[in-house]
C-alpha cells in the first residue's frame, strides 16, 4: 500500500500522505461491496488524489477528473510576489513548494500538467469544465463517489454539492478536502449545513470530510 501513496505524493498537489491513505480505503472499502466504481472528481489539479483513486482498482474504477484548469495557480504567484523581499518567507515558500512537489518554473494549473501526469492511469478520463454549470441538463448517470477539492468558496461548492449528492448510489460517498476553519470556512460552513440534511456527523480526517449516503 506504502508503494501506492509514495507514487501518488509525486504528483504535485495538496493532500498529503496521511489523507491520501484514508481517502484509498473510504474507496477501497467501498469496491468491496460493488462490481465496480464511478468516481467523480472536480477540482483535480495535476491529478495526484485522481491518480489514488485510479490505483483502488484499474479495471474496476473508473475516475471522471473535471476540473477548469484555468491557467497559473495564482496562490504560489502571490505567495511571491507579496514576499519576494522577505528570505524568512521565502524560506517558508520553498518548504511549501517541497511539501507540494510543484515546480515554480511550470507552475501552471492546465490540462496539459494534468494529462502528464496521469498519463500511465488509463481508467481516468480528464474532463475540462466549469463545474457543475457546464453539466446541467447533460450529466444523468449514477456515481459511487463525488470527491470535491474546488474552489472552496460558495456559492460555487455549495452548487456542486447540490448538483453531484443527487447522483450518488445509496450506500456511496460524498467526500471532499480542506475542512479548515481558518482558511476554508465555507467548506466548513457546508459540511454543517449537510450534517442538518443528512442527519449524520461527518467523518472529519486531517482536512477529509466524508458523509456515507
Amino acid at each position: 500500500m506504502e508503494e501506492i501513496y509514495k507514487e501518488c505524493i509525486k504528483i504535485p498537489g495538496y493532500t498529503d500522505i496521511r489523507e491520501l491513505r484514508f481517502l484509498y480505503h473510504w474507496a477501497k472499502t467501498l469496491l468491496e461491496k460493488r462490481k465496480y466504481l464511478k468516481i467523480v472528481e472536480v477540482g483535480s489539479f495535476w491529478g495526484r488524489t485522481a491518480a489514488l483513486f485510479s490505483l483502488v482498482d484499474e479495471n474496476r474504477v473508473t475516475v471522471y477528473a473535471i476540473d477548469s484548469w484555468s491557467g497559473y495557480c495564482t496562490d504560489i504567484y502571490n505567495f511571491l510576489k507579496k514576499n519576494k523581499n522577505e528570505i524568512s518567507n521565502i524560506n517558508e515558500y520553498f518548504k511549501y513548494l517541497i511539501q507540494t512537489n510543484i515546480p515554480i518554473e511550470n507552475a501552471k494549473n492546465c490540462i496539459e500538467n494534468f494529462k502528464f501526469y496521469t498519463r500511465n492511469y488509463k481508467n481516468i478520463i480528464p474532463v475540462k469544465a466549469y463545474s457543475p454549470h457546464d453539466f446541467y441538463n447533460k450529466w444523468n448517470e449514477e456515481i459511487d463517489i463525488f470527491f470535491l477539492d474546488a474552489s472552496h468558496k460558495n456559492p460555487n461548492d455549495w452548487e456542486n454539492i447540490e448538483f453531484w449528492m443527487k447522483f450518488i448510489r445509496k450506500g456511496g460517498i460524498l467526500c471532499g478536502h480542506d475542512y479548515n476553519t481558518l482558511h476554508f470556512p465555507d467548506v466548513v460552513s457546508n459540511v454543517e449545513k449537510l450534517k442538518k440534511i443528512l442527519n449524520q456527523n461527518p467523518e472529519i480526517v486531517y482536512s477529509l470530510w466524508k458523509f456515507d449516503l
